[in-house]
């Protein structure tokens, strides 16, 4: 059995998430803003909102859902950016290097460069979060 929220029709849509966990494989952590905490949602349960459009069985759908983030994991890698049509876009940053400060000791320390993952959403997804229409 599957949450609720993954029954409504649109639920796969709205289920990526605002910043993808590279780091941890199978899990996505979502916010909903109005509720004001934070959800978490294992892959499995987009296999399960997959499987139940009756287009694959409970494998394919397993294997379209680990290809899909495994394209998009090796496109962000890469330092190419990810455009989904009517949902938004994830770009790799530079963080450049900086003084940042150790919060026990309140010492001056060095962070090193770095590459973030950031996430826009397009304008039809932001119109649909705020109950607009196109």
């Amino acid at each position: 059995m599957f949450h609720p929220y993954l029954q409504r029709p649109s639920a796969v849509y709205f289920l990526f998430p605002h910043k993808l966990p590279l780091n941890l494989p199978g899990y996505i952590r979502i916010s909903r803003s109005n509720f004001g905490a934070i959800h978490n949602y294992h892959q499995s349960h987009i296999i399960e909102a997959l499987f139940a459009k009756n287009i694959f069985n409970k494998t394919e759908s397993a294997q379209v859902i680990d290809t899909l983030f495994e394209l998009i994991k090796q496109s962000l890698q890469n330092g190419e950016d990810v455009l989904i049509s009517e949902f938004g876009k994830f770009s790799v940053k530079e963080k450049h290097q900086r003084i940042g400060r150790n919060p026990q000791t309140g010492e001056p320390v060095t962070l090193p460069p770095r590459k973030v993952v950031t996430f826009k959403c397009s304008g039809i997804l932001r119109a649909g979060m705020n109950g607009e229409s196109d």
